[in-house]
């Protein structure tokens, strides 16, 4: 394929679905991955790519989300609190997550993530017949899982954090910036720790994948901004349920992609 070509299939790709992980909170690492090796990249030059891009899209949406008013980012307030803690817990996380993948074979890792988005989005919909108070232990443990998921994978950080955060009790627009502004600490955590263990980075396709999601980013905030909580939570539940199924079949070879 044409390089010139290439980069611009892999901006509009990173740009599309950077618009649908920022609007939802999920779905980019999963998708984008098998994408990017289908177009001829490897594993270990795509990871970076999708960590890059994961990073500084969430930069760019969470001031985005704050400026349209999704939520309350300003100082000592509990969504700024849950993003610190998230943060710092994921530098456990994803560490831990690291060392995981180099022991676990990829299929049961799949599987494992497969199942938590999709058991996510059962509950999500169940959520009036089920009690969850607030619990900054919970969330917690939500950071942990998520940053793990991220390491192990390089997905399954936005299924954790945003479907747990609606059933914790927080709105389906600020569980969205939340997650976008934690997974972008986690994300420049696994790319520091990826370019430390000496991997060589390919920065061409750091920087295309990088562009896409910057694009996105701020038309994904506008767009959570209008539609209705009801419809965004109905959406989030949605996408989990279909990404689960998804994950899970892909993991035992039941999809081709």
């Amino acid at each position: 394929m044409n390089p010139f070509m290439r980069d611009a299939i892999v901006i509009l790709v990173s740009f599309l679905l950077g618009l649908i992980d920022l609007s939802v909170g999920m779905g980019f690492g999963f998708t984008i991955t098998p994408l990017l090796i289908l177009l001829g990249y490897s594993v270990t030059e795509t990871l970076p790519a999708v960590l890059s891009g994961s990073f500084i899209g969430g930069i760019i949406s969470s001031i985005s989300h704050q400026r349209l008013g999704n939520v309350n980012f300003e100082y000592r307030s509990k969504p700024l609190k849950m993003v610190l803690l998230m943060g710092t817990i994921g530098v456990f996380g994803v560490f831990l997550g690291v060392y995981s993948s180099f022991n676990i074979p990829e299929k049961y890792s799949q599987t494992y993530i497969g199942i938590i988005t999709l058991s996510s989005g059962i509950f999500i919909q169940f959520k009036k017949r089920l009690s969850f108070r607030f619990s900054w232990k919970r969330i917690s443990l939500m950071g942990l899982i998520g940053a793990v998921n991220k390491g192990l994978t390089g997905g399954g950080y936005g299924p954790v954090i945003t479907s747990g955060g609606i059933l914790s009790g927080i709105n389906g627009r600020a569980a969205v910036a939340i997650q976008s502004f934690s997974e972008s600490f986690v994300s420049l955590i696994g790319f520091m720790y990826y370019y430390l263990l000496g991997n060589t980075i390919l920065w061409s396709l750091t920087l295309n994948t990088t562009l896409g999601v910057m694009i996105a980013a701020p038309i994904s905030a506008y767009f959570v901004k209008k539609i209705s909580e009801e419809n965004i939570t109905k959406l989030i539940t949605t996408i989990a349920v279909i990404m689960g199924v998804l994950i899970i079949m892909k993991a035992w070879n039941l999809i081709l992609f």
